[in-house]
């Protein structure tokens, strides 16, 4: 893979164009999860952590959330996963 400090992508020559993106510190509230993660799931998972900041009191910004997942797709036990809502 292919970086250039200054430019806000990667150029991957097997996959094609990696886009990243860069932020600035920030404080999130995140939910850690097991399994293949479909779009579905990841709502589930941010759902579960919406409704758990709510009844704790803690303001979040509702209006989105980020995802991740960090292991390769032959992985089959052991994933990890998360979905994130910034602290307000």
């Amino acid at each position: 893979m292919l970086c250039k400090p200054e430019v806000s992508y990667c150029k991957n020559k097997k996959q094609g164009l990696e886009l990243l993106t860069k932020l600035p510190p920030l404080s999130t509230s995140t939910r850690s999860f097991s399994g293949f993660a479909s779009p579905e799931k990841y709502a589930e998972e941010a759902e579960v952590l919406a409704r758990t900041l709510r009844n704790r009191g803690q303001p979040f910004h509702e209006d989105f959330f980020y995802t991740a997942g960090y292991d390769s797709p032959f992985k089959l036990f052991n994933r990890h996963n998360e979905v994130w809502y910034f602290k307000k």
